[in-house]
């Protein structure tokens, strides 16, 4: 997970290295109930239902079907490696 918080409490991008949907949803949630303004970078298997309403989601991630094809998950990572830049800027 990748954060940055301002000391008044400011505004984040958080970026989930691993994806890992339950400590995703709880790490977000207690951001932004601590008035913290969350844009959450997300994937296909991120649990928006268990989200705050404030946080704003960007699904960049997609799909982590492990069964996807090599060149697939390139092109998904490539994809993905663009819009995350794009994002940020």
């Amino acid at each position: 997970m990748s954060v940055a918080v301002t000391s008044d409490g400011g505004r984040v991008m958080l970026v989930s290295n691993g994806f890992q949907p339950n400590y995703e949803a709880g790490f977000a949630n207690a951001l932004a109930r601590n008035g913290v303004t969350v844009t959450l970078v997300a994937s296909d298997e991120t649990l928006r239902e268990q989200l705050d309403p404030s946080i704003d989601v960007v699904n960049l991630r997609g799909s982590q079907d492990s069964r996807r094809t090599a060149w697939r998950k390139a092109l998904n990572l490539q994809r993905y490696l663009w819009s995350l830049w794009w994002l940020a800027w």
